[in-house]
């Protein structure tokens, strides 16, 4: 029997997020890659892109419907949950979803480059883009946005970055991540926080 890898989780205050993001943005810039634009991916990671710094931001947005009921009915009942239980269903909600994977591979999400995206993503084709999301789980939505931004501008340097990697085998990983691979991270948009 094989245990499964210790995960920890880490709590961000607003402040704290902040923080975050620009450590990230330091990462990134001191491997070299001096990106000329940032695509947040709607709506975790367009709020990690306003925070970094940047001459130019742009959100892509994604359409999942798997988690839509999810939002709605469980906000009211983990915000009154003790800590300590939601750590353990987030714990527990990451594990189903790894092994869900395992047997079915994560369904691509649909990315939606608008005409007007197009043209901000057109105007320097041969441009440095980095695209940001506060998390991956499956590395679904990060390869789906980076091949839709590789389609629209196949010249530019892209590259990707992430506050953390919830769990291994991902179908893509980033090219950065601020928190290893196994650290789940609550948002100052969780619920739970």
């Amino acid at each position: 029997m094989t245990l499964a890898p210790a995960m920890r989780i880490v709590t961000l205050s607003d402040e704290e997020f902040s923080a975050a993001c620009e450590a990230l943005a330091r990462k990134v810039r001191a491997s070299g890659f001096d990106y000329t634009l940032i695509a947040g991916i709607a709506t975790g990671g367009w709020l990690v892109a306003q925070r970094m710094p940047s001459p130019r931001r742009v959100a892509v947005t994604k359409r999942r419907g798997a988690h839509k009921a999810r939002r709605k009915l469980l906000p009211a009942l983990v915000a009154r949950l003790p800590r300590s239980v939601n750590d353990m269903l987030r714990i527990a909600e990451s594990r189903i979803y790894a092994l869900k994977a395992r047997v079915i591979p994560p369904a691509p999400s649909h990315v939606e480059i608008s005409p007007e995206l197009a043209a901000e993503l057109r105007r320097n084709p041969r441009g440095r883009i980095l695209i940001v999301d506060d998390a991956v789980d499956s590395g679904a939505t990060l390869l789906s946005v980076a091949e839709a931004v590789r389609k629209t501008v196949p010249e530019a340097e892209i590259r990707t970055a992430v506050i953390t990697v919830t769990r291994p085998n991902a179908v893509t990983t980033p090219d950065w991540s601020l928190y290893p691979e196994g650290t789940i991270v609550r948002f100052p948009w969780a619920p739970d926080n």
